[in-house]
């Protein structure tokens, strides 16, 4: 298996998320680069998104798709550190969706507890990512958290109902949980 495997499976995961948030009315994705997931979501369950990623060279693409597919009105796009949503993030969210990123963050708990922070009442997370021993870390060569360890740091982090679901096999953690 390699890389496109993932992209294969990409389609599956989009449409996952949107069925787990059609009817929210406002959406966060953390380390949204290319903004895909954020205009998909909009278009496909037509709520309205923010998108946040600590680089914003990738926001000119999605911003260019937002307005082709007419979705200005739904989606906004911010450059911004995950590790402090709450000082420049005003509004709660229904849900806020992180996508491949759990990984790639220095300071995961951190995050976490700024998600909460940002999250209405009874929000959600979604939390994908690639686990401890799957084929991504042949593919990328880079370290994954077992999925024991993903719950831990949600549960540590004071979120609860939490819940694991593995697509692709176990290629792929499918996480959810709820402030």
């Amino acid at each position: 298996m390699n890389k496109d495997f993932y992209d294969r499976l990409e389609p599956a995961v989009f449409k996952r998320i949107a069925e787990r948030i059609r009817g929210v009315e406002k959406v966060l994705e953390i380390g949204c680069g290319d903004c895909r997931l954020v205009n998909y979501l909009a278009q496909h369950a037509g709520c309205e998104m923010v998108g946040i990623d600590i680089n914003d060279t990738d926001f000119a693409k999605g911003q260019r798709e937002t307005k082709r597919l007419r979705l200005s009105n739904l989606v906004s796009y911010v450059k911004g550190n995950a590790e402090h949503l709450s000082s420049f993030l005003r509004d709660k969210f229904d849900v806020c969706i992180s996508m491949y990123v759990l990984h790639e963050l220095k300071n995961p708990s951190t995050v976490l507890k700024e998600i909460r922070e940002v999250l209405k009442q009874h929000g959600k997370i979604i939390m994908i990512d690639f686990p401890k021993d799957s084929i991504a870390e042949d593919i990328w060569c880079e370290e994954y958290y077992p999925p024991k360890k993903m719950a831990l740091l949600l549960r540590k982090s004071q979120f609860k109902n939490i819940n694991l679901e593995f697509m692709g096999g176990k290629e792929l953690v499918f996480a959810t949980a709820e402030k």
